[in-house]
């Protein structure tokens, strides 16, 4: 997704905003949860998953999070 402000709802329950200009894709299955931030700015609550976190790439930080919020964003190339 690009262009616009956008709030997502993942399937595990984890909460997304998107800000303007930012390109984002997630991946759920039985045995992993992604997420990847591919430009832009992204605010993530993620939701308590105890046998699944979250993954979480966005350009170079990598991150497996459980029940936090945080913010992420990329340097425009």
């Amino acid at each position: 997704m690009a262009g616009e402000r956008q709030h997502l709802q993942l399937e595990d329950g984890s909460k997304v905003l998107l800000n303007t200009n930012s390109a984002f894709s997630s991946r759920f299955n039985e045995r992993q949860h992604q997420a990847r931030l591919y430009k832009g700015e992204a605010f993530f609550e993620v939701a308590a998953e105890r046998e699944l976190p979250l993954e979480i790439d966005a350009g170079p930080v990598r991150a497996s999070v459980s029940d936090t919020s945080f913010a992420v964003r990329l340097p425009r190339r």
